[in-house]
């Protein structure tokens, strides 16, 4: 309470309104501040914008531990997607919308410190929350479950948190002076009603309204600054009413996918700072008329081309809104060619603050489906003076019709630009010098299917992408190969930061020779034709490879934790010592193999999990991996022996039919054991258990000879699967190899299969000493002549199932 007390004036009040939030609401920094600027509570000063003094307050509070971080990170900083997920064209559009948004909405909406980014979630202690519940007086009303408040006529600002639905606003009616509704979540109207009596109204948010129609009346409440419709999911268009609210500040159409139009008198806003349309799947097709007489506007998150521009904004419209920041997305690129020459100046190198900028046509499949409609001069052209201003932090290029790109994309002056993102430009014969970029970090390149050899000819440029850390090549069904050039007076590599490759459906692809000394990661999919990878990797932890029949050997790995192959039939070790020589790789001073020992085992000391699915060629695997962890074999019909595993925790081996087992009974680590057609094995006798004795999960499927097991020494097994074994007779006894009617099953099993074993005579008979028992399961056409006595002192059985 002292704390409070010290708080200047308008602190107080900016801390007050957060009574407003029930316990543990979680808030972004942006949302806060519109609302602060919607009330007034934000003094302007000449020489800063509303935006950043909202910030400042914030921060202050911040300080003082009137707010603080959550434990729950925003969309925006999520952890990125599990290892071996690969990074798919429908995430690269997830991960650069939700950039997208937060960026426009949030992190270039002001300047702030980097430790208190908008895009964190924030909440208040408990004892701050009831702290503002008790400075807030009766000015201040939130309805939630479970607790009784009443609307006064002294209320001023009201919020609803409630889980049920809300039927209409009729508690309000009295209350003509209030100045914010607040609904936080979901709520549903039977009719269209709208508190527009509230004539003193500055914020409304209605998110999540399942009505279709927003009545002409909204236009009333002259003084309102912040509307929020966002997630109206019916509405198909707004009323042109909304151009009288000429106070307005922020409107949010975000995810009103069914929205078709806006307000024809949009033009008419001369005070709206921040407009955050639907994503691309609304189905807006044009800007209002006039709305380039939006100069406050500093937020716009997309801005439509029509096709005819008699009743619609055209792409200049955008030429004096040189406010604008965060992020810009202009779509329908191909309906410029339409307009007159001098229309195409949307004067984008005249705005400083803009950090994203997507610049998108419409879709189209390949090269030899490019539209008669379009002309790929005409988009060149188009592309040429769309150049915007050197501050650009991230670039997206979208189904662009040149054949090339103009000279400002990827000039060295764009030394700012962190990410270009090129996405189904089928046209393209030659990308540009994107090299030269001292900043990028993260470079997509997606369905440029008419690309041969990718690399930036810029000699000028000694050293290229010094600074990229993220490569990912998708969809180039041209590509043929990618070869270093190592040059004498070269000083220094191509690559030196890339931490991440991914390459992808490229079907013609032969050859990948370059350097990358700091590759941690590899994705290699769908390249049927390679035949060659980089001879050494040597920071290489994590390396994919799918589909990919004609690729010879592998690189050198000393470095390797994680390692896939996928339908790799060519390889047949996993030993680097045979790999090709070529001249780029023979030139490479950071090649040598000297190291690595003939069976490979000195290649892999640091291997953790390794999956080899498909690979019919493969023979051989090094004598000793000492660090494995995790090792899952299917389908390699020609591999017939394991390795020694001291650390293998995990253990799948299916379709191997070559395959020994013998030396899985050595595996004292063993947790997780599942064996699949992979032996001819007629038992498994009780002494071949008698090493993993932390084993906790045994399945054992399709053994066609097996008749007997023997399970004793596996005091920890608690899941026990034995299946599609039809010669399966009984379990062995500890001390022979006849059948013993007193054997104890290991008595911690809690999960017993015993299906599809046709030739199972009997149970034994202590299958009651089983107390930890919950599923007993038996299908198929068992020979089961009777159960076992005592199947009732297993008290703690929820499911048998006998068919």
């Amino acid at each position: 309470m002292l704390s409070y007390h010290h708080l200047s004036p308008h602190l107080k009040r900016c801390f007050a309104y957060c009574a407003l939030f029930p316990k543990d609401f979680e808030f972004e920094k942006i949302d806060l501040v519109k609302l602060w600027m919607a009330e007034g509570f934000v003094q302007s000063k000449e020489t800063k914008r509303l935006e950043d003094i909202g910030v400042g307050y914030f921060d202050d509070l911040f300080m003082r531990s009137f707010f603080e971080l959550s434990n729950h990170p925003s969309e925006s900083n999520k952890p990125t997607w599990p290892y071996y997920d690969e990074f798919s064209y429908e995430k690269a559009q997830f991960v650069f919308k939700l950039r997208s948004y937060h960026n426009g909405k949030a992190d270039e909406y002001f300047s702030q410190n980097d430790n208190l980014r908008s895009s964190n979630l924030f909440v208040m202690h408990d004892l701050i929350h009831d702290l503002a519940q008790f400075v807030s007086s009766e000015i201040y009303c939130r309805i939630e479950d479970g607790k009784s408040s009443k609307i006064s006529a002294t209320t001023r600002h009201l919020s609803y948190h409630m889980d049920g639905p809300m039927k209409s606003f009729s508690d309000t009616k009295e209350t003509k002076s209030l100045r914010t509704i607040l609904f936080s979540d979901e709520f549903f109207s039977s009719k269209p009603y709208l508190p527009t009596t509230h004539q003193h109204l500055r914020v409304l948010r209605l998110v999540g309204c399942s009505i279709c129609e927003l009545l002409h009346s909204i236009g009333n409440l002259k003084h309102l600054r912040l509307l929020d419709l966002s997630s109206w999911t019916e509405i198909e268009s707004l009323p042109d009413s909304i151009g009288s609210l000429y106070n307005l500040q922020t409107l949010i159409l975000s995810w009103c996918q069914q929205l078709r139009e806006l307000p024809k008198d949009m033009g008419d806003l001369v005070n709206l700072r921040h407009l955050f349309l639907p994503d691309q799947f609304s189905g807006i097709e044009k800007m209002p008329l006039r709305f380039g007489s939006l100069t406050n506007l500093q937020t716009l998150t997309e801005f439509i081309v029509a096709l005819h521009t008699s009743d619609s904004g055209r792409i200049g419209e955008l030429r004096n809104l040189s406010q604008l920041r965060g992020t810009l997305k202009i779509s329908n690129l191909e309906n410029v060619g339409n307009t007159r020459p001098d229309d195409i100046e949307a004067n984008l190198k005249n705005k400083p603050h803009l950090r994203e900028l997507q610049l998108c046509w419409s879709d189209y499949e390949s090269k030899d489906r490019f539209p008669n409609s379009r002309n790929e001069k005409v988009e060149e052209n188009v592309l040429d003076q769309l150049q915007p201003h050197t501050n650009i932090e991230m670039l997206r290029i979208v189904s662009y019709g040149g054949t090339r790109f103009p000279s400002w994309v990827g000039h060295r002056s764009f030394s700012n630009l962190e990410a270009v993102i090129l996405l189904d430009c089928h046209n393209c014969m030659v990308l540009p010098y994107l090299g030269q970029l001292s900043s990028l970090k993260f470079l997509m390149i997606d369905g440029c299917s008419a690309l041969k050899i990718t690399g930036d000819d810029d000699s000028s440029v000694s050293k290229k992408f010094q600074s990229l850390e993220t490569l990912i090549i998708y969809h180039m069904t041209e590509w043929e190969e990618w070869l270093e050039v190592v040059e004498e007076e070269h000083d220094g590599e191509d690559f030196p930061c890339l931490h991440k490759l991914t390459i992808r459906d490229c079907p013609k692809l032969t050859t990948v020779s370059h350097r990358f000394s700091s590759l941690v990661t590899l994705t290699v999919e769908n390249c049927n034709e390679l035949r060659e990878l980089p001879r050494i990797l040597p920071s290489l932890r994590q390396l994919k490879i799918e589909v990919c029949e004609k690729l010879l050997v592998l690189p050198s790995l000393p470095s390797i934790q994680s390692l896939l192959l996928y339908e790799c039939h060519q390889i047949t070790t996993l030993f680097g010592s045979q790999h090709p020589s070529s001249p780029s790789s023979s030139s490479s001073p950071h090649v040598c193999v000297s190291n690595i020992e003939e069976d490979g085992e000195g290649e892999f000391r640091c291997l953790r999990e390794l999956y080899i699915l498909c690979c019919s060629n493969l023979r051989k695997l090094p004598r000793t991996i000492p660090s494995l962890v995790k090792l899952r074999i299917e389908d390699c019909e020609e591999l017939s022996f394991l390795p020694m595993l001291p650390s293998i925790e995990k253990l799948v081996l299916k379709q191997c039919n070559k395959l020994e087992v013998g030396k899985v009974s050595e595996f004292s680590s063993l947790s997780y054991l599942c064996m699949k057609d992979v032996s001819n094995l007629s038992s498994l006798p009780c002494g071949y258990f008698r090493s993993p004795t932390a084993l906790q999960q045994l399945e054992i499927y399709s053994f066609n000879e097996l008749m007997m097991v023997g399970l004793q020494h596996l005091t920890s097994l608690k899941r026990l699967v034995i299946s599609n074994c039809p010669k399966l007779l009984s379990f062995l006894p500890d001390n022979d190899e006849e059948e013993g009617e007193g054997l104890d099953l290991p008595s911690c099993i809690e999960y017993l299969d015993l299906s599809y074993c046709d030739s199972l005579k009997k149970l034994p008979q202590s299958l009651y000493n089983l107390h930890c028992l919950k599923e007993l399961i038996i299908k198929g056409d068992v020979g089961l002549a009777c159960l076992p006595k005592g199947l009732d002192k297993l008290t703690l059985l929820q499911k048998m199932q006998i068919s």
